[in-house]
């Protein structure tokens, strides 16, 4: 079974040196099985820098389902900034709690470029909810 979504975002600067942004996306969830979905679509970000600043963005994460309510999986991808620019392949360990049929929280560690010398001492975490309507 497939999974085909449309989704925005809004990116709201509370960093210093940070811009407002906006991101179109069409995410595609592949399940295999009851316990293996594979997440990726095309992402594209558009943050408001001067001179504007884009990325093209296609993630796989791979959700492997360890009880009802709880999925870890590698998050990997590629990201192609400025069409024509740097590539980036981000390298990360996700988890995903379901809350509810309709609300998952999701939290990860990332390497955001794992290609290069010294790309792995560059590292974060994020935290993340999704509510589906």
């Amino acid at each position: 079974m497939v999974d085909l979504a449309l989704e925005g975002r809004l990116y709201i600067p509370i960093e210093a040196g940070t811009r407002t942004g906006i991101m179109v996306a069409v995410p595609l969830a592949f399940h295999f099985s009851p316990t293996v979905r594979l997440d990726t679509g095309v992402f594209v970000p558009i943050l408001f820098y001067d001179p504007t600043r884009s990325v093209i963005s296609f993630p796989l994460h791979l959700w492997l389902q360890a009880s009802d309510r709880v999925a870890v999986g590698p998050i990997t991808g590629v990201q192609i900034s400025n069409p024509g620019g740097t590539t980036l392949v981000p390298l990360g360990l996700g988890l995903n709690y379901g809350a509810s049929s309709t609300a998952d929280l999701r939290l990860w560690v990332l390497f955001p470029d794992v290609k290069g010398d010294g790309a792995t001492r560059t590292f974060g975490a994020g935290v993340g909810v999704e509510a589906r309507f």
